[in-house]
């Protein structure tokens, strides 16, 4: 909300959206996973799924970082 200076609505619906995509992914994945693979393999996409998401946050932290210092 402290970059969107001149938009801090536009950027509180955009974060909303975003969190809503995340969900409906989710739950078309998961489904797609029961679905070929079979409900016992659920929890281990799931593990896997999250360490996507924290691998993509700590590359994208360290790269907003790095243009922020430079």
């Amino acid at each position: 909300m402290t970059l969107a200076k001149d938009a801090p609505a536009l950027a509180s619906t955009s974060n909303h959206s975003a969190l809503n995509l995340g969900n409906a992914g989710g739950a078309w994945l998961g489904g797609l996973v029961i679905t070929h693979i079979g409900l016992a393999h659920l929890p281990w996409f799931g593990v896997v799924m999250s360490l996507v998401g924290l691998g993509l946050t700590l590359v994208l932290y360290a790269w907003d970082r790095r243009s922020s210092s430079a």
